[in-house]
């Protein structure tokens, strides 16, 4: 149930710094940055800022030392920014670099419009986005970014401050909201406290007064600390452990429930009155479906009112052959690759290929490669696309659904991410499933290859989102109260 791949919890960690009032007169100015995770020393952040006639240009990497999945791995986060007067990005270019590949991210800033394009391991992905307004970059890890936006904050008045973002890693824009609270004294300096609200994540800011340099920064929903220190080397030898930083984060993403419920698998109905904070990072909020209704409300990120789930068996009334003879009709990205979605990996074709062998019908296709993620990838909480998963044989709820999406979709099944809560052992926690394309009737199906679930899925999960999502784990108001079940 724990969750999520390797590339959301880079979403999640959030990270920040830099400079005073830059003027344009003077010259070059570089700084550093300590990153530390559960309090460890886990990496750093460095970056130069430099003025060229009237746009600033910034150079500057994060580094990253873990362990994942009992292997030390290194990740490199390279950028270079081009910034008009007023910090608003004109163009970014980030490459990221770990073990298994290359990412590179590019970001133009037009007068129409935002076009990103990411390219990984021979794929391409293009996104546009509308020009709201004139914004700000926030890229996960790159911590140069938001001191941009604290050059911009007001500091003398204590009413919330929004600023409109784009975080190309999740190819999304959201609202940046910032308050000053006060004023604190650190290390010898007098520093304005500043709080911070990104989709529910909270974060907090000490900023030097003369100068406004971001000083240090927290994020207590994830055990993220990162201090403007001397230029230093990276971390010690021995890495933090990947399970080190996800536990803790990932406790977060439980509320008890209010009633026992017995064994999950046995849930036949579902009604809650729910109080969640939803952060989607590629995708959509996503409350009816197949098996569940919803009435209420979305309040920015939060979703709350009345959800029931109620199951619905799913046997087909008409078995479609497989292979089908026609193509499917909807939308074509369900068929195709994305990031942690290989679907175009030759050895993960072959291999579920031979997943479906003979299968004569779609859905005896489907439920052969669920029943094989279920009972061949161990679970373990894991960070990683589905080649990872597969190539380990371990992961949670989260790289397991990425591994059946990228098999079915190999074999010209569309297949989608979902996502919300799961209640087991007394407990809602985050957790991740799949939906099937079936043709138009009934459409999307839900299959668990966590639970091991395909005709029909328990009622103890409640559907939050589509594609790419969490639960926000620094609201810390989530509620889940039982109204009636069986």
């Amino acid at each position: 149930m724990k969750n999520q791949s390797f590339m959301l919890l880079v979403a999640l960690l959030l990270f920040v710094s830099i400079t005073g009032i830059f003027a344009q007169d003077e010259g070059e100015e570089s700084f550093f940055y300590n990153i530390y995770l559960s309090g460890n020393r886990a990496g750093y952040h460095r970056y130069t800022i430099s003025p060229e006639k009237s746009i600033f240009l910034v150079s500057g990497e994060t580094y990253l030392k873990i362990k994942i999945m009992g292997q030390e791995e290194e990740l490199s986060f390279k950028e270079r920014t081009t910034l008009d007067p007023k910090y608003h990005p004109l163009n970014y270019d980030l490459t990221i670099e770990t073990s298994t590949g290359i990412q590179m991210i590019s970001v133009q800033f037009g007068k129409e419009g935002i076009f990103e394009v990411i390219e990984s391991e021979g794929e391409t992905i293009e996104k546009e986005f509308e020009m709201k307004e004139k914004g700000f970059l926030l890229d996960n890890n790159m911590l140069s970014h938001y001191n941009m936006i604290l050059q911009r904050l007001n500091y003398d008045i204590n009413e919330s401050q929004s600023f409109f973002i784009m975080v190309p890693q999740a190819m999304q824009t959201f609202t940046l909201y910032m308050q000053v609270a006060g004023a604190d004294e650190y290390e010898g300096h007098t520093c304005y406290s500043v709080e911070g609200n990104l989709e529910g994540i909270e974060m907090n800011m000490l900023v030097e007064k003369e100068t406004h340099i971001l000083k240090k920064i927290s994020i207590p929903s994830q055990n993220f600390e990162a201090m403007l220190e001397s230029e230093g080397t990276p971390p010690d030898e021995t890495p933090i452990q990947s399970q080190e930083v996800l536990e803790p984060i990932l406790e977060k993403l439980f509320v008890e429930s209010n009633v026992d419920m017995g064994d999950f698998k046995l849930l036949e109905m579902l009604e809650a009155d729910i109080e969640v904070a939803v952060q989607v990072s590629d995708g959509e909020i996503y409350l009816n479906n197949f098996n569940q209704a919803f009435t209420g409300a979305i309040d920015g990120n939060w979703v709350k009112g009345r959800v029931k789930v109620q199951p619905l068996t799913y046997r087909p009334t008409k078995h479609i052959e497989y292979p089908p003879y026609y193509p499917f009709e909807g939308d074509s990205r369900y068929l195709e690759p994305e990031a942690g979605i290989e679907s175009g990996d030759p050895e993960l074709v072959e291999k579920a290929q031979k997943i479906v062998g003979n299968s004569e019908t779609l859905w005896g296709a489907i439920r052969r490669i669920n029943i094989w993620v279920n009972r061949h990838i161990e679970y373990k909480i894991t960070m990683g696309s589905a080649k990872d998963c597969y190539l380990s044989k371990e992961g949670d709820c989260g790289p397991k659904s990425l591994l059946l999406i990228a098999f079915l979709r190999a074999v010209g099944i569309p297949a989608r991410l979902v996502g919300g809560l799961l209640y087991a052992d007394g407990k809602f926690g985050q957790h991740n499933w799949v939906e099937v394309w079936v043709g138009e009737d009934p459409g999307w199906v839900p299959i668990d290859p966590t639970v091991g679930e395909d005709e029909k899925i328990n009622a103890g999960h409640i559907t939050l989102w589509q594609g790419m999502g969490t639960v926000a784990p620094s609201a810390g108001k989530m509620k889940v109260e039982v109204v009636d079940f069986d």
